[in-house]
């Protein structure tokens, strides 16, 4: 699950520990070699708002990536002819 949690999706661009964290989790190896580190929050209310700001704008460009993988789905569904679409009193098989 840790190899899932930090790869990112191809749609969203975004690890779900980034997500859900705010963050990247550190692996082991991380820790032992050394890893970028940012610079530290002053406060705690400095930390929230930081975190505010990135977890808004990540949430913002998934729902734009999202919206542009919807499209080309939708476009290739049309293109192949496979795309039906369902009538009131009519099975969807």
């Amino acid at each position: 699950m840790a190899a899932f949690r930090s790869s990112t999706h191809g749609v969203t661009r975004y690890t779900p520990n980034y997500l859900m964290l705010g963050r990247e989790v550190q692996a082991p190896v991380d820790i032992v070699y050394g890893s970028p580190s940012g610079s530290c929050p002053a406060s705690y209310d400095d930390y929230a708002s930081e975190m505010d700001d990135r977890l808004r704008l990540a949430y913002a460009l998934v729902r734009e990536h999202l919206h542009v993988a919807a499209e080309k789905k939708q476009a290739l569904l049309r293109s192949t002819g496979s795309f039906t679409t369902l009538q009131r009193g009519r099975l969807g098989l």
